[in-house]
């Protein structure tokens, strides 16, 4: 469990909880 740096259908780096 934490977060995440992911890349969004437009290559902007969002962070989601996982």
């Amino acid at each position: 469990c934490g977060t995440a740096l992911v890349y969004d259908s437009g290559s902007r780096l969002i962070t989601v909880d996982n």
